[in-house]
């Protein structure tokens, strides 16, 4: 009951990350086949959903984007320093940036996010990215192993690798 969910259970929703722009909430998640089951995820498409409220109902709107079919998953979205909005997709594709200058779109493919290893290995850093604009406005990229890129002005990088994984072994 995530404020996007499909009563009919033909469809299982992903992830989402909630952007407020001109007084309505937009959700970018994933989706794909509730007959699928939940490994279904690796065939999953990235979608835009819309509500007049953060805890939703969000109507789920399509696919946010149409390269590949609007294949995606992990899905996240941020607006960036210049007012452009963006989304990452990353595990089924490799930490991919998608721009637009409206919230709906429409959606360029940029290509993937470029991977600065800084002596460091880079095994899984563009597993489940998530992304933020800095205070300052450079770019934090934290993927699923916890490791902490920084990109000094753009969304495509090059992410620095800060170091070894902050989470506890």
């Amino acid at each position: 009951k995530n404020g996007l969910e499909d009563t009919s259970n033909k469809q299982c929703y992903w992830d989402g990350r909630i952007l407020k722009v001109d007084g309505k909430y937009h959700m970018f998640a994933s989706r794909w086949a509730e007959s699928a089951g939940h490994n279904g995820w690796s065939g999953s498409v990235a979608i835009h959903a819309v509500s007049d409220r953060p805890d939703g109902p969000y109507v789920d709107k399509g696919l946010a984007y149409t390269s590949q079919n609007g294949k995606g998953h992990n899905v996240t979205a941020l607006q960036l320093p210049d007012g452009r909005f963006a989304i990452v997709v990353s595990e089924t594709r490799p930490a991919d940036v998608f721009i637009s200058t409206s919230i709906d779109g429409p959606y360029e493919f940029k290509g993937s996010m470029k991977i600065d290893g800084n002596g460091h290995d880079t095994t899984g850093t563009t597993s489940n990215v998530s992304v933020l604009v800095r205070p300052d406005g450079s770019f934090l990229a934290v993927s699923r192993h916890g490791i902490m890129m920084l990109s000094k002005n753009d969304i495509m990088g090059p992410y620095v690798v800060q170091g070894g994984s902050v989470y506890p072994t």
